[in-house]
């Protein structure tokens, strides 16, 4: 009975969100909805179960939507309620480090995802947000920035050992799965919470902590380190660094230490988070040597030449909505400065990356068919 209650649910809240694309699509900012009229969605499965319908609808509501019948038993057919729709997701993140946001008004209304505890993963966002300090539900946590400007974050799990999954399986996988890390921070309960920036996961370790319940258990610790767009990363470097030590290396070795780049390394030990820029750079170091020096969205020349005689083109991540840090080889992209802008800002950006995805897919499809040195034919 449990089982069937549940799934009953979910067919609502199916239902509902189905309603909500249809008035997105439409250019809605707003919907009414009266609980009658979902149950009528579902046929004769919905018709006899008005408290789930009502339910799934309560549940659903945020501080900006507005009850405008609520029956006193608030299970009935006559509930109705007026949602706020949610405005597209931007095509950039709009936190400016240092600046605060309500973290349920803002962030989970805008991107979804849990409102409770340290990580929230919004299955619909390309990113993971991490809340540190009084944002999380356990302040036990011994999370603290290093001297070396890193950032060690206890993961997910309040009692017993922590274990590498959900939330915590997110963050490690991040690069492999295209989602940036957010860190915000929560000095006061109930304060707003302050955005620290964009790190990636450098490694983790696991020590001794107590849990809520004061046991000793296995915390697991990532380093986060704070990331840099590539460009910062190759002015920091210098003239020429990008490809120091790579001249002589084939485009398979090449492919084959940008795509180990993308995995955190799987040790248990504390992990230096000096090693995010050479990982990044082989991400780069192959992408560019791909690219051949042609632009893979527009297909034309390198707009012209680097100081060290080398077609200038940057490093696009595709699937992400900042650049930098590492990645999977498969969804980053070689491409000249005016693509990058406008497959960040135009307003065709999603159809420009659609494309360029299309590029790069059909030229590692072919690299796993043949040596990668013949892509630079293509």
């Amino acid at each position: 009975m449990i089982k069937k209650n549940m799934e009953l649910a979910q067919h609502f809240q199916e239902a509902l969100d189905a309603r909500f694309k249809a008035a997105r699509l439409a250019g809605k900012t707003e919907i009414t909805i009266i609980a009658r009229d979902l149950m009528k969605d579902l046929g004769d499965e919905g018709i006899e179960r008005q408290a789930s319908a009502s339910g799934v609808m309560q549940k659903a509501r945020t501080v900006h939507d507005t009850v405008l019948h609520e029956p006193p038993s608030g299970h009935s057919p006559a509930l109705k309620i007026s949602y706020v729709i949610p405005r597209p997701l931007p095509d950039v993140w709009p936190f400016v480090a240092g600046k605060t946001y309500s973290r349920r008004r803002y962030i989970h209304h805008l991107y979804g995802g849990q409102e409770q505890g340290g990580i929230s993963t919004p299955a619909d966002a390309p990113g993971i947000f991490i809340f540190t300090g009084h944002a999380t539900s356990f302040l036990g946590y011994q999370d603290t920035f290093q001297p070396d400007g890193s950032f060690h974050y206890t993961g997910q799990g309040q009692v017993g050992d922590m274990r590498m999954e959900r939330g915590n399986a997110a963050i490690l996988n991040h690069a492999a799965n295209g989602k940036d890390l957010l860190l915000f921070s929560q000095e006061a309960k109930g304060a707003p919470v302050r955005f620290r920036g964009f790190y990636t996961c450098a490694g983790w370790h696991t020590e001794r902590q107590k849990d809520i319940e004061g046991n000793e258990r296995e915390a697991i610790v990532f380093t986060l380190s704070p990331l840099t767009s590539d460009e910062t990363e190759e002015a920091e470097e210098g003239p020429g660094a990008d490809f120091q030590d790579t001249s002589a290396l084939s485009l398979e070795e090449l492919r084959r230490r940008a795509l180990e780049a993308a995995k955190v390394p799987p040790r248990r030990n504390k992990t230096s988070a000096s090693s995010v820029p050479a990982r990044s750079r082989d991400v780069r170091n192959y992408v560019l040597r791909r690219a051949a020096g042609k632009c893979e969205s527009c297909d034309q020349p390198a707009p012209f030449e680097t100081a060290a005689g080398l077609p200038y083109l940057e490093a696009h991540h595709i699937r992400r909505l900042s650049d930098g840090g590492p990645d999977d080889p498969r969804f980053v992209a070689g491409i000249c400065p005016t693509c990058h802008r406008r497959a960040h800002h135009g307003a065709d950006a999603a159809e420009v990356n659609r494309k360029m995805q299309a590029v790069v897919t059909e030229k590692e499809r072919l690299a796993d068919i043949f040596k990668p040195s013949s892509l630079i034919h293509l």
